[in-house]
């Protein structure tokens, strides 16, 4: 008899919770036939229900990661469930009670899960888990993670919901089907594990492959991130999912906007980037991540080129946050096809060069992940402390909004701390580290945006930090302010020069401070190159930054010298001397004289021209530098032929 009570439970459970994926598999439906602008008309119960079975799947997924990750008791548990609950009871009841019983008794609504969190989940916790830690924890966890997330629930997750739902649903119906038919017992006993399976392959799965405690903090800014796409730019570029009357209550109002071709290519980059950590864990065994391909790269290169998302605060009354808002900044086309030849261009080199660069490039694209976070995060703190002062400095609500700021900034710093100590496992080499530089620095200053910088500045710091090695931590620094001098601050002044050349030197005094004799092959090959490139100087019209006077003979000479130990000194030496870091070194002379734009659009009408005379000049001299190694005598050849096309 009991084994039958319990069979007939089992029957019952498997039949309702199919009952609820088929309804969601309605709800996803819809949403698609939308899409393809066709709309059904169904009774409205069915929207009802399909409502309540986002719901209460969102739950069953919910607890059931609380029990497997977190290992709590049902009461905690239950507790939890009730905070989420509560914090959407209003989308419930709205279908049951009229609008104007909600809006007068809002108040009592909006403080249900205030009594749940500072008063009942603080006794069941403690009573059941016994630990005043884990109770704190707790009621921070329920703060800072499950009343903010569960107010993303309208936003996002039902959609996650009905989506994963009906994924699940076909998938089921494959393994259940034979050449006999659909075995239903197996499809049903299939249905009761769809919220383990979720909570499992989505989330904890891949948790356990990184770092758990950056992972989560990125899953919760990922719905964010998605429910302010979801909400501002699917409305505003397809025409879907639209909410207006959400967005009325914020004073805020959508236009349909029609993007350029590369705009939709540039949402789809950064949806796949933003999901790219994710998708890296959750899916590593089914697809071959760590194969990097040129669409990844071109995707990546498309975004930083074209950045089809402005974000701006908002600050309301009735809400606080980001608004995202589809654009396409206009750009100059020779600066953009510059651009995607030069990055095209340095990750050939790069993977040529570097062996294990297919490993590099994961972390070079969570990179770009986090890049894209950086400004979201930014904006988001900058709209909370803005609405603190104006809204809740004297509101109930003052400890949700400062610990959701406080979340934002310290979920932000452990997911880049995991990048960087991600990244530094791989030590990638040298010259792998200057090429990404190079890639990061083409970035800012061809197209310069918030993304861009940030990604820029993100791995600026990790290139600095990178090593332990103080002598190779001084050269980066001698490189990087080289680099900014030149690119950023467009100044050639002697202050830079100077901390370039009394570093190197002060480091390699005893190697590099030497001149070699002057043999007669050695004036032969000197003499022949200064004519040379002094000829090839004056025919391509090339411009010396100083003036003809004896201060600007010494400055000539020391930013001539500097460009030697940057480009012979500090990365060609960091190499094996073989012809590939020979081309890297010569690619990124020539990019660093491109990238100043006022040279660029100088000789914009020879670009190609002075850009292999650049990259000559280079390749040529890192050959006379493997057999005679003096920067001296380099940096005075440097010297002559500046001197030559200044003066002639």
């Amino acid at each position: 008899m009991e084994e039958q009570v319990v069979k007939l439970k089992e029957t019952l459970a498997s039949s309702f919770m199919f009952s609820l994926l088929i309804l969601q598999v309605y709800d996803f439906t819809l949403d698609a036939l939308e899409a393809f602008t066709i709309n059904v008309e169904l009774p409205p119960l069915l929207d009802k229900l399909s409502l309540f079975a986002t719901i209460f799947l969102s739950i069953f997924i919910f607890q059931e990661f609380l029990e497997i990750e977190f290992r709590l008791r049902p009461m905690t548990i239950y507790t939890l469930l009730a905070i989420f609950f509560l914090s959407n009871v209003n989308i419930i009841l709205k279908f049951i009670l009229p609008e104007t019983f909600l809006v007068s008794h809002a108040k009592i609504f909006n403080m249900l899960p205030l009594m749940l969190i500072f008063i009942v989940l603080p006794i069941f916790s403690y009573y059941s888990e016994r630990s005043i830690k884990k109770t704190v924890m707790l009621i921070l966890f329920a703060i800072g993670i499950v009343y903010p997330v569960s107010q993303l629930y309208p936003l996002i997750m039902d959609k996650f919901v009905s989506m994963a739902a009906t994924i699940y649903v076909v998938y089921s119906i494959i393994k259940s089907s034979s050449i006999r038919g659909i075995n239903f017992k197996e499809l049903f006993q299939r249905a009761l594990d769809f919220d383990n399976i979720i909570a499992e392959e989505i989330l904890i799965k891949p948790a356990s492959k990184t770092n758990k405690l950056a992972f989560y903090l990125y899953a919760v800014l990922l719905f964010y991130i998605l429910s302010d796409f979801n909400l501002y730019i699917v409305p505003s570029t397809l025409g879907l999912w639209d909410s207006s009357d959400y967005l009325a209550q914020l004073g805020l109002t959508l236009s349909k906007v029609s993007l350029p071709i590369v705009g939709y290519i540039s949402l789809a980059a950064y949806l796949y980037f933003i999901l790219y950590p994710f998708i890296l864990r959750a899916f590593q065994e089914q697809l071959d991540m760590v194969k990097p391909t040129i669409l990844e790269i071109t995707a990546m290169t498309v975004f930083f080129l074209f950045p089809s998302i402005m974000l701006s605060p908002l600050v309301s009354y009735n809400g606080y946050g980001v608004v995202m808002i589809p654009w396409i900044p206009e750009r100059d086309r020779f600066l953009i096809l510059f651009a995607l030849l030069s990055v095209l261009f340095l990750f050939t080199l790069l993977s040529l060069h570097e062996k294990n660069w297919a490993k590099m490039l994961p972390s070079t694209l969570s990179l770009a992940s986090v890049s894209f976070m950086v400004p979201y995060v930014l904006v988001y703190v900058y709209a909370l402390a803005e609405s603190i002062l104006i809204w809740y400095k004297n509101s109930e609500f003052l400890i949700f909004v400062f610990i959701l700021l406080v979340f934002f900034v310290l979920s932000l710093i452990a997911i880049s701390v995991t990048w960087f100590k991600e990244a530094v496992s791989l030590s990638p080499s040298f010259l792998a580290q200057i090429i990404l530089l190079y890639i990061a620095l083409s970035f800012m200053i061809l197209s310069p945006s918030i993304y861009s910088t940030s990604f820029f500045l993100l791995y600026l710091i990790f290139f600095i930090v990178c090593s332990l090695n103080r002598i190779e931590i001084l050269k980066k620094l001698s490189l990087v302010s080289y680099l900014l001098a030149i690119l950023i601050l467009k100044r050639y002044e002697l202050v830079s020069v100077l901390i370039v050349l009394a570093v190197y030197f002060g480091i390699n005094l005893t190697y590099e401070v030497k001149i070699l004799k002057p043999t007669k092959k050695l004036l032969l090959i000197g003499m022949t190159l200064i004519s040379t490139f002094i000829v090839f100087g004056n025919l391509l019209g090339e411009i010396i930054p100083f003036e003809k006077s004896l201060e600007g003979i010494f400055l000539l000479f020391l930013f001539s010298s500097a460009e030697e130990v940057v480009m012979k000194g500090i990365i060609y030496r960091n190499s094996d001397h073989s012809i590939i870091p020979k081309l890297i070194t010569s690619t990124v002379f020539a990019l660093t004289h491109l990238l100043n734009l006022t040279i660029f659009f100088t000789y914009l009408k020879i670009i190609p021209f002075y850009a292999i005379y650049l990259f000559l000049y280079q390749l040529v001299t890192t050959f006379l530098y493997d057999r005679h190694p003096s920067i001296i005598n380099l940096s005075l050849l440097h010297f002559l032929i500046n001197l030559g096309i200044l003066f002639i």
